[in-house]
């Protein structure tokens, strides 16, 4: 399986239930009923109750918002007797804080500006980044996906991470492209030739070949490698 074709990232080795019972342990202390502590989190009611049930683990977006919010994701984690807590703040050196841009491809004018302020950032584990994704933290970047014409993979409001070091067509993949004054996610297949092919994944949408001479203006501000969708 491709990076590209991962919608979800599971945690690993954790335990869910004691995950879900701090959860409800934190929830409790500030007097919050279950409806209106998912809504300070950006969740619907039924994927909380997920959480604090212990069915799954949170996300890496809802672990931003409670480390955010002042939450020691060590305590949430792992629980204060494994990591001897001493209420110190939490180490979170394992985690890499990603920003997230107010772009959105596939619509509309937009691109990766050097001095663009981020609107926020979401945690990722650095393991995972490197590893799993094959991305350099300092060069991993968020930005949100509009239109269909790339369903069922990416759908409209789906959240993707750019790895913004790569500038040109490397292989076939999932691309970020700045084309016609727009800013696209799309397929790329590049030939011996030098031309180039933008797929979509919808078939609805006919496959736009470009010639070698045109191709080499084509620019590339990152490759997709991973997807994430709130459900």
């Amino acid at each position: 399986m491709k990076p590209e074709d991962v919608i979800y990232e599971e945690a690993d080795a954790l335990d869910c239930r004691a995950i879900g019972a701090r959860l409800a342990e934190l929830r409790d202390s500030e007097g919050l009923p279950q409806q209106v502590f998912a809504g300070q989190l950006g969740l619907n009611l039924r994927t909380y109750q997920r959480y604090e049930m212990g069915e799954v683990a949170p996300k890496a977006q809802t672990l931003a918002k409670l480390a955010a919010q002042g939450v020691d994701l060590n305590w949430l984690l792992n629980g204060p007797a494994q990591l001897g807590y001493d209420g110190q703040p939490p180490d979170i050196s394992g985690f890499v804080m990603v920003p997230r841009f107010d772009v959105a491809a596939s619509a509309g004018p937009g691109a990766f500006a050097e001095d663009q302020a981020p609107v926020d950032f979401l945690a990722f584990r650095k393991d995972w980044l490197l590893d799993d994704a094959s991305i350099l933290p300092g060069k991993a970047a968020l930005i949100g996906a509009t239109g269909d014409s790339m369903e069922p993979t990416i759908r409209s409001g789906d959240i993707l991470l750019v790895d913004r070091a790569i500038e040109r067509v490397m292989d076939d993949a999932i691309y970020v492209i700045g084309y016609d004054e727009r800013l696209l996610v799309k397929r790329v297949q590049r030939f011996t030739d030098g031309s180039v092919a933008i797929k979509s994944d919808n078939p609805a949408y006919e496959t736009e070949n470009l010639p070698a001479e045109i191709a080499e203006s084509l620019r590339i501000a990152g490759r997709v490698r991973w997807i994430g969708r709130i459900t």
